[in-house]
């Protein structure tokens, strides 16, 4: 048996792994996926990951993606754990446990403060009772059907915003954030660079970026939409959304509006599904269009600097941050 850093030439077996663990056979991660989540031009820099060998054969795998997050206004380093793939045969024998020891061993020398996890329901418990992970919040899932979606009459004038498609994120987006990045006690820092990667070269998804600009064509909000079809039906996620905090009931209307209006008709989805976790004004507005609580799930995090014990609150946390399937 051999741990080891995993290499780009790794992937194939890998994918191997990953086809034989996977709980479904729609919407599945690519070697292109793997590659660009991995080995690609994450602007916060490379990934730490580690693999299990037995005769060139990978047992088991877990990965640590660095992300750069806003605290308080303030620009910090930290990381996502990822791909906690385990074979069947050496389940429950501790295998694991020396492959994670080895990724948090790399993330306490580069002194990152906190490592956090969007764990599926069997890996839950291994992450909090073996490496010590604890509970953020719970992540809930809004939703609304097409038959139930209730279009509002809005009290302001919509003429005063217009919507354009977005090709590319540049430093306009980047002064916005700045602008905004304090509304939030902690959340993913949404440079231009980091959206570019995250939603614009992933090679295996297409995203659907927009901007919503007022009359002084000055950005006020943006928002992605990405296309989702499981065994039933097509679904369109809000997977990314952020909005001037000076007019945000109206641009929280609009948001929802226009992901409506492009879900239900272009995209010929029949459900709409999004994350608003800490958003206290989307989620009072999210209400007035009929959207339900369809689930949760449990976020959790691993501190590293025990300066860093108090960030379970207003946890601002959008799907596209798992960096997983959305």
């Amino acid at each position: 048996m051999k741990i080891r850093k995993c290499k780009k030439s790794d992937i194939q077996e890998l994918f191997k792994l990953d086809r034989l663990l996977e709980e479904h056979p729609w919407n599945r991660r690519s070697k292109e996926n793997w590659i660009w989540k991995y080995f690609g031009k994450n602007p916060a820099g490379k990934s730490i990951f580690y693999i299990a060998l037995q005769n060139s054969k990978i047992l088991a795998s877990f990965a640590a993606i660095p992300i750069h997050y806003n605290l308080s206004g303030k620009k910090i380093l930290a990381s996502h754990s990822i791909s906690m793939m385990v074979h069947p045969k050496w389940q429950n024998r501790g295998l694991i446990k020396y492959v994670v020891e080895k990724v948090l061993e790399q993330l306490k020398k580069k002194k990152l403060p906190f490592v956090y996890g969007y764990p599926n329901n069997r890996a839950y418990n291994l992450h909090k009772d073996q490496f010590g992970y604890e509970d953020v919040f719970e992540q809930i899932t809004y939703g609304v059907k097409k038959k139930n979606f209730l279009k509002k009459k809005f009290e302001f004038n919509q003429k005063n915003y217009k919507i354009k498609s977005i090709n590319l994120f540049n430093k306009e987006l980047d002064f916005f954030f700045h602008n905004e990045k304090k509304k939030f006690d902690i959340s993913v820092f949404k440079s231009s660079k980091f959206l570019n990667w995250r939603y614009l070269s992933r090679p295996d998804h297409k995203y659907f970026c927009y901007g919503i600009y007022d009359y002084n064509k000055k950005l006020k909000a943006y928002f992605i939409l990405k296309k989702y079809k499981d065994l039933y039906s097509t679904k369109t996620h809000i997977v990314d959304y952020l909005y001037n905090d000076q007019n945000k009931l109206e641009l929280c209307k609009l948001i929802i509006e226009k992901s409506a209006e492009l879900a239900f008709k272009k995209f010929n989805s029949n459900e709409i599904t999004f994350w608003c976790n800490s958003d206290i004004c989307m989620q009072r507005v999210i209400k007035l269009y009929a959207f339900s609580k369809l689930n949760s799930r449990k976020m959790i995090y691993k501190v590293l600097n025990k300066k860093y014990k108090k960030l379970k609150k207003k946890w601002f946390f959008t799907m596209g941050d798992t960096l997983e399937i959305y």
